[in-house]
């Protein structure tokens, strides 16, 4: 139980890093408040695609390419692990 406990950890840890930088990177590139940075980044990381909230500038475009890029692949692997993780809890269920 106790690796579970540890990629469960992992998992939030990838995340909160994700919305954490990706909102301060708008927030020291862009001069987004900080609600606006973290809802441009949440929009960006789940692939909502509301659109920008402001026009970015290349530097802006730049980072953003790298979060999604980053985010995506964070959101993937963090449901990936989150799958294994219940068909593994089911197994030891019906095999013990």
């Amino acid at each position: 139980m106790g690796h579970l406990r540890l990629r469960l950890m992992l998992i939030v840890s990838a995340m909160v890093l994700t919305l954490g930088g990706g909102t301060l990177g708008f927030v020291l590139i862009e001069h987004y408040p900080v609600f606006d940075a973290f809802y441009m980044t949440l929009t960006t990381v789940t692939t909502v695609g509301y659109g920008e909230i402001r026009t970015l500038s290349t530097a802006g475009r730049v980072f953003n390419s790298f979060l999604i890029l980053f985010g995506v692949i964070i959101m993937l692997l963090a449901i990936g692990a989150m799958t294994q993780t219940v068909i593994e809890l089911e197994l030891n269920q019906f095999f013990g």
